[in-house]
């Protein structure tokens, strides 16, 4: 198994010199975990990692001067259409929240219009293209943060560690050996470390209302 160049978070590389591995014995482990781990993360952020772009994608017209993108950092802003009409005038983009505003209050008897210019409702009458996301580290030129590819690193180095215990054992001692595992520290809910959990929900997790 490879690592997954569309979802890792992390390289095989990476993990390896973390652990001071001097061989590849268990470079097929450590890719399946980086892929697994990276996963686990984009579940658990409702959101794709790796740049890419998304083609008319559909938003409620709901007059709001703000539309909140389902993806980003947007690094292009292709188009935004409205009922057939591109608009090119007056949208300005927060590209690292992926928000585009609407800069201008247009006023009709006394109303002020949004985005789509309509005072009531208009059901997904909005198309947005563009581009967003990161370059992953297994690409040229990566983007990705560097703590949340830390994070994936850690992830991964935790499960190693467990590795061949029950997942119900937090340490054991045997004689004057002990050994503890990074499961101390697991959030329960989620299944991530605690660390890994407050960075997700603080920088990159995506709250679905």
């Amino acid at each position: 198994m490879a690592v997954d160049i569309t979802l890792a978070l992390t390289t095989y590389a990476l993990v390896k010199a973390e652990l001071g591995l001097t061989d590849d014995t268990l470079q097929t482990y450590f890719e399946r975990k980086i892929n697994a781990v990276s996963q686990k993360f984009a579940n658990y952020c409702n959101r794709a990692f790796k740049t890419q772009t998304y083609t008319s994608e559909r938003y409620e017209g709901t007059d709001t001067l703000e539309i909140c993108l389902k993806n980003y950092p947007i690094t292009a802003l292709t188009t935004v259409i409205v009922d057939d009409t591109t608009i090119t005038d007056d949208v300005v983009l927060d590209a690292a929240n992926g928000t585009i505003y609407y800069e201008s209050l247009f006023s009709s008897n006394g109303w002020n219009e949004g985005v789509s210019k309509h005072k009531i409702l208009r059901f997904k009458n909005v198309y947005v293209t563009y581009t967003a996301g990161y370059v992953l580290p297994d690409q040229a030129s990566p983007t990705l943060p560097y703590d949340l590819q830390d994070a994936c690193i850690n992830e991964v180095i935790a499960e190693y560690e467990k590795r061949g215990t029950s997942k119900n054992v937090k340490s054991w001692t045997l004689g004057k050996s002990s050994k503890s595992y990074f499961a101390n520290d697991v959030d329960q809910g989620s299944g991530l470390l605690s660390s890994t959990k407050a960075l997700l929900d603080m920088r990159y997790k995506k709250y679905v209302i």
